[in-house]
């Protein structure tokens, strides 16, 4: 079966029969003796940051690097080396399966070029290259033109795709650098080392093992401040037994301003016609943005109707940045939710009105969901409005299925935890 590899160094992924096999951040630590990759690589950037490298995918080159290993003189290197940490990682190796591989739009031909050197060079048939956000779009466009936005490690690219003479084509594509997952990660390392000092007088950044350990609670510390910005509860950010409070909205604001060339753009974009790729939609709730995001799952399923529908070409490779009009038609459409908004939620007997912040917690009692007005400890979700807001690992069933990703809840949605009995419903009060 066709495996589909998704080249954004964010995370390196590979998909296959509508499944996430694995993910791989593009990172690599040189040693003299040994090559580090992937996750592995990504807890220790910041104990040997000079042999620390994150931009081999981005930029794919033979030019020479600073490197202890003679295994790895230049990028290309990391690249194949990558590669090869891919196929241990894949069940039953990636090699003598046919691969799909899809990239960013902007990439240079002589980046492809090399990358089927290398596949060739590692044994890896790939059989096609496809423009990424022509890929995730599969099944999705309904309209004439969509914008489909998608963050990686270095930088985001936005990509308009249109609907035109039987078929769907990218159209446009541009880089906004500097405005990748990097620029929040240092943005708030900087932010949150003057928050100890000024606070505790620690500095966390005084040694590399502390560094790394700040670095590894960022995700962490914007989950909180993303669960309480409508709330007055304050973030704790605890690191070797020193801490400090910070106020979520502030943080927020942080995590904005690291991304204020992105948000200008996408507000310049009609939001109904914008899709936020799945990567940046994990992180479209921090930011003040409203536009539609990409569901994992259905993306896997998306992947797997192209990698059966692709054309191949007798000429040899081509990079694909437009596909069929059957191709896109025929792939299962996914629906936009027309459903009316809700006024209330019911609990039991008691309808709680949308306009105020709670939290879904364990009634304790006859297997039943409670709400909260404010904010619970161990809650086990947030209601802001109409707007779900889901800790990581929640274990709610949305309309019996799991959730993953924040979402405006609508009438009839219903809440409930697996094999409990009375739900959470959405509905509309009159009056």
């Amino acid at each position: 079966m066709t495996i589909l590899l998704e080249l954004n160094d964010l995370g390196v992924r590979a998909y296959q029969e509508g499944e996430l096999l694995f993910e791989s951040p593009g990172y690599a630590l040189v040693e003299k003796n040994r090559v580090i990759l992937g996750e592995e690589a990504r807890q220790q950037a910041r104990l040997h940051p000079l042999n620390l490298h994150n931009d081999f995918w981005s930029e794919l080159t033979a030019e020479p690097i600073h490197s202890p290993n003679p295994q790895v003189r230049h990028n290309a290197d990391l690249v194949y080396l990558h590669l090869e940490h891919l196929n241990e990682l894949a069940p039953g190796g990636l090699r003598d399966q046919p691969i799909v591989c899809s990239l960013p739009g902007h990439t240079p031909r002589e980046h492809l070029s090399m990358l089927l050197g290398i596949a060739q060079q590692s044994k890896l048939k790939i059989v096609a290259l496809v423009d990424t956000a022509l890929a995730s779009m599969v099944g999705r466009v309904q309209q004439q033109a969509v914008w489909h936005v998608e963050m990686h490690l270095h930088y985001s690219v936005i990509s308009q795709l249109a609907l035109s003479q039987g078929e769907l084509k990218r159209t446009h594509q541009g880089l906004v650098k500097q405005q990748g997952w990097l620029a929040i990660q240092n943005h708030l390392l900087q932010f949150f080392t003057d928050a100890f000092i000024e606070q505790t007088r620690f500095d966390p950044r005084h040694s590399a093992a502390s560094e790394q350990a700040l670095l590894e609670s960022i995700p962490e510390w914007m989950e909180q401040a993303r669960l309480h910005a409508a709330s007055s509860q304050k973030v704790h950010c605890e690191l070797e037994r020193h801490r400090v409070e910070l106020d979520g909205a502030t943080l927020l604001d942080q995590i904005h301003d690291s991304l204020a060339e992105l948000r200008q753009r996408l507000h310049s974009l009609d939001a109904q016609s914008v899709f936020l790729g799945d990567r940046l939609s994990l992180r479209a709730s921090y930011l003040p943005i409203k536009h539609r995001t990409l569901d994992p799952e259905e993306l896997a399923a998306g992947y797997e109707h192209l990698c059966q529908s692709l054309p191949l070409f007798n000429d040899g490779l081509r990079f694909i940045s437009a596909l069929p009009s059957e191709v896109v038609n025929s792939a299962p459409q996914i629906e936009e939710d027309t459903r009316p908004a809700a006024t209330h939620i019911l609990c039991s007997d008691r309808a709680f009105p949308l306009n105020r912040y709670y939290s879904i917690v364990d009634s304790q009692s006859e297997d039943m969901l409670a709400v909260q007005p404010g904010e619970a400890p161990n809650a086990l979700a947030y209601l802001n409005n109409d707007q779900l807001i889901l800790p990581q690992g929640t274990p709610l069933l949305l309309n019996d299925a799991q959730i993953h990703n924040a979402r405006q809840m609508k009438l009839g949605d219903r809440l409930i935890l697996p094999g409990w009995r009375q739900p959470l419903q959405l509905i509309v009060v009159e009056g």
